[in-house]
């Protein structure tokens, strides 16, 4: 429960996971540590986003979008230690919903490494059912993007969509 209350204090920025990492090695892994500074790089290139759109200037739209592929190759390197929710916020925030698509796929199979739930030998089976959910949760992701995408298109042709 301590470890929870610290991920949300670090996602939050209350806590500045790096010193405290540093002085305490053994409150959480490097791994999370990882996976905490992707996040934080991807708030950095929202922050970045949220200040051209406001000066109108979008020169720098190329480089903020390879800003974005190291924290998404550390996610996807870590995919079974990801907040699903919390990537997907981040991701979706700074329009890398290619990047979002490919973590989902690769967060699936981390849940359900040997396809368990594709080829069911019980499907009734709470652990067929776990790996089903498990998967799904990835999935629905991916269909809510392709959803949004779908109500953009809609809205710049109008009705003839």
């Amino acid at each position: 429960e301590a470890r929870g209350v610290l991920q949300q204090l670090m996602r939050g920025g209350v806590v500045a996971c790096q010193p405290l990492h540093a002085k305490c090695p053994r409150l959480f892994s490097a791994v999370d540590l990882e996976v905490q500074q992707a996040y934080e790089a991807l708030a950095a290139v929202q922050a970045s986003l949220d200040a051209a759109r406001g000066s109108g200037a979008f020169s720098d739209l190329a480089r903020l979008s390879h800003l974005v592929q190291q924290p998404l190759r550390t996610l996807e390197r870590h995919a079974a230690r990801v907040d699903l929710t919390e990537a997907a916020a981040r991701l979706r925030a700074v329009g890398a919903c290619k990047g979002l698509v490919a973590l989902c796929a690769r967060m699936a199979r981390v849940r359900d490494p040997q396809d368990e739930s594709l080829r069911p030998h019980d499907p009734a089976s709470s652990r067929s059912q776990q790996l089903h959910y498990a998967r799904l949760e990835c999935y629905q992701v991916v269909l809510e993007i392709g959803e949004d995408l779908l109500v953009l298109a809609r809205q710049h042709c109008g009705p003839a969509c």
